[in-house]
């Protein structure tokens, strides 16, 4: 939700996307090879957004839509280690690619993290109720989530920062990420 949210794409603001996202990507091949496509991109990550991204530079109209019932996939099959993995491969690069958007991203994660400090008092127990109605509304329209994963949010945003300090420390001290048995500078 947090990448989604943070590409301009999907906000109630209309503004111009950030890039493209996802791993469905409709251009047509025309476009494709005049851009020379993932080409530009073979050693690095984060290859959706630097190719919307490079569509936009060229003049490009790029558009960003969720797939709703009609496209359902699972982004990392192998489990639990491959999405940590690929996550941390991507979020501190993402996160530092979102310019201005990174500030309202920051607001509301503050937020829910509000709504965690001391779930049990009042107005704390509002703030967490408040955030996980809008996580599920938010969330049913970017996969099959439910309410008790919106209900247990803390848990998913525990998890979040967890990667995204792992991810920090790779993008930093380790000047690499691995994905799929390669490392790969950044």
């Amino acid at each position: 939700m947090i990448v989604i949210g943070s590409m301009g794409s999907f906000s109630v603001f209309k503004t111009k996307p950030m890039g493209a996202y996802g791993p469905v990507i409709v251009v047509s091949r025309r476009d494709y090879e005049k851009t020379q496509g993932h080409a530009a991109f073979k050693d690095g990550v984060l290859e959706d957004i630097k190719l919307g991204r490079l569509f936009l530079q060229r003049g490009y109209r790029v558009e960003n839509y969720l797939g709703g019932s009609l496209i359902k996939f699972r982004m990392y099959p192998q489990g639990l280690a491959q999405l940590f993995q690929g996550f941390s491969k991507n979020m501190a690069l993402g996160a530092s690619s979102l310019g201005p958007m990174f500030f309202l991203v920051f607001i509301w994660m503050v937020g829910l993290y509000s709504g965690m400090v001391n779930l049990f008092s009042f107005p704390y127990s509002l703030y967490y109720f408040l955030f996980a109605i809008q996580i599920y509304k938010v969330s049913k329209k970017t996969g099959d989530y439910t309410i008790l994963d919106a209900l247990l949010y803390f848990l998913h945003y525990l998890f979040f920062l967890l990667v995204f300090f792992v991810s920090l420390y790779k993008v930093i001290f380790l000047k690499s990420v691995e994905w799929k048995g390669r490392k790969i500078r950044v």
